[in-house]
């Protein structure tokens, strides 16, 4: 067995849309995607995922009147539209190759 460096940092930079009802849920939403998407990008094992920084590139706020039978009890519903540009510092351990 030979002694190498098992851990390895890598600068990702990933562009995210996501939409929800509330700016908070959004902001959740982009957070969630970014985890997945970091997770299947990486070749190893994640050790360690830092934001080094977050542009909020395009923001959209549509407001829109849902009415029961096209008439009675009318609802005003928001949605949030948002894309964000992340740059992330990721740790991660290299996966052993079996020969």
């Amino acid at each position: 067995m030979e002694d190498r460096e098992l851990l390895q940092e890598k600068d990702y930079e990933i562009s995210i849309q996501s939409s929800g009802k509330s700016r908070e849920e959004v902001y959740q939403n982009l957070f969630k995607q970014l985890r997945n998407d970091i997770h299947s990008s990486i070749e190893g094992y994640l050790v360690e995922m830092h934001v080094e920084s977050m542009r909020l590139v395009h923001e959209e706020i549509e407001k829109f009147t849902k009415k029961f039978l096209f008439f009675f009890l009318p609802v005003e519903h928001t949605r949030f539209t948002a894309t964000a540009v992340f740059r992330v510092r990721v740790v991660e351990i290299l996966k052993e190759r079996d020969n």
